[in-house]
């Protein structure tokens, strides 16, 4: 499975010439993170968790926990189902962090259909806060243009754009 990671970053490197800055701030911030990401494309969880560098989990939505790729990356990332609508499913979230893990969180809640920040729902600051967290702000920015996005018909979407983090 390392070698799998190793060669789909070393691919997406090549292709959409991904430029990561800031990872500094990865390792400084501490055992317990929220990392907090805007959402762009359906790229960008692969991309956080290949380039940051540092051992990861994911929150998402339950209702995607059924979606036949996920058994593919469940077993390498722990994947964290929650309803992000439900204040006592957000505990197991904030256990997790609470346990001394980064956690990456899309507070949109959704990839972007607008090219631009969708609307922030307060659940990452909550789960921030009663963990005791530090937030670690990551931007993605390019793959808003490739293949992966929700932007057809709205921007001009191309197969290799550049990405960075």
């Amino acid at each position: 499975m390392k070698l799998l990671m190793l060669i789909t970053k070393l691919v997406l490197k090549i292709l959409y010439r991904v430029n990561v800055s800031g990872l500094e701030h990865v390792k400084a911030s501490g055992e317990r993170v929220l990392i907090v990401a805007n959402h762009t494309s359906y790229l960008d969880a692969v991309l956080l968790a290949l380039f940051l560098g540092v051992p990861i989990s994911f929150a998402m939505k339950q209702q995607q926990m059924d979606r036949w790729w996920i058994r593919f990356v469940k077993h390498k990332f722990p994947l964290l189902a929650v309803d992000y609508n439900d204040p006592m499913a957000m505990k197991t979230l904030i256990q997790h962090v609470k346990a001394g893990n980064k956690v990456v969180i899309f507070p949109e809640g959704r990839i972007t259909s607008t090219g631009s920040l969708m609307k922030i729902y307060p659940s990452s600051g909550m789960v921030a806060d009663k963990a005791d967290a530090a937030i670690l702000p990551v931007r993605i920015d390019g793959a808003q243009y490739s293949r992966f996005s929700l932007l057809k018909g709205q921007v001009r979407l191309r197969w290799f754009p550049e990405i960075k983090l």
